[in-house]
């Protein structure tokens, strides 16, 4: 394994990012299935899912549903629940304006 220190900024796309683009395209490319709980508008995964409806992802659903929505149909994630929490409150604010039983 070679690993490297590169700088990419920050981005709210965080796929974007070019050092993180490079090194997650270089794993799809080999994946059969891929999943993304938290895709925006990025269209690189075999399912994607952003709790955002104005997304273009084909789930609008809270990241954890999804997983286990993708569990019951075969695909299997191992995500912490520390992330998934982490993320969702993160991306929280944003949703509010979408959601207006919030």
């Amino acid at each position: 394994m070679q690993m490297a220190r590169v700088f990419g900024r920050a981005n709210k796309d965080t796929f974007s990012c070019k050092p993180i683009k490079e090194f997650v395209q270089r794993y799809l490319e080999a994946a059969e299935v891929s999943i993304d709980p938290f895709a925006r508008n990025k269209d690189w995964f075999t399912h994607t899912n952003d709790l955002n409806p104005e997304t273009s992802a084909q789930h609008h659903m809270d990241a954890e549903e999804f997983l286990r929505l993708m569990s019951s149909q075969g695909v299997i994630a191992d995500l912490g629940k520390e992330t998934v929490a982490h993320t969702n409150s993160s991306c929280f604010r944003n949703i509010m304006r979408y959601n207006k039983s919030i």
